[in-house]
């Protein structure tokens, strides 16, 4: 069998063994190069720590994909805090809020709504929440969003559950608020 880098096993893992899809991969490493990180995330790892690794380092690391959160994926906004927002923890947070005080309304209008038969509005709604949740890592809401938005009226009224969209749109807001509520508790972190 050749051998292969950690990148190159991660992408073999991630596309050949799919039941493994979701199981994180952290990357241990003495490599400090600007830019590995990004070639750990690409390859398909999960997060990145350097040495020397400390209990706190890896215990914060472990926390984001084994924590008290059900309903959102916290190392989604670790990286888009220090990807997309240059480590502007205060960007991080507005949007956060934004998503809190928007979505409960398209939340409350969608079972509303859909309890009217008012499907097209609902798919425009479920589309806009949809796109939202899935850049903050809210999986189980942006997957309820698409369901809402690929069928048709028939499977909608008969098929789908919108007792646990509520339930879980609340759940998500939830986790997204005790975030916002422990960051401003505890100081901006994540």
């Amino acid at each position: 069998m050749q051998l292969v880098d950690a990148y190159e096993a991660v992408k073999m893992i991630r596309q050949c063994m799919k039941k493994f899809k979701d199981i994180p991969v952290i990357a241990l490493t003495a490599n400090v190069i600007k830019g590995d990180d990004k070639k750990c995330f690409e390859s398909g790892m999960n997060g990145y720590l350097t040495k020397p690794i400390t209990v706190l380092k890896l215990e914060k690391e472990l926390n984001k994909f084994f924590s008290q959160y059900s309903f959102i994926k916290i190392h989604i906004l670790e990286r888009l805090k220090n990807e997309e927002f240059s480590g502007e923890i205060d960007i991080l947070y507005n949007t956060l809020n934004t998503y809190i005080n928007t979505s409960a309304l398209q939340i409350k209008e969608i079972i509303l709504l859909f309890n009217k038969q008012d499907f097209s509005t609902v798919k425009y709604l479920a589309h806009s929440l949809r796109s939202f949740s899935e850049m903050l890592g809210a999986d189980k809401l942006k997957e309820l969003c698409e369901t809402l938005e690929k069928n048709d009226s028939h499977v909608l009224i008969n098929e789908f559950d919108i007792n646990e969209f509520e339930e879980v749109g609340k759940g998500t807001l939830r986790e997204f608020q005790q975030i916002v509520d422990k960051a401003n508790y505890l100081g901006k972190t994540l």
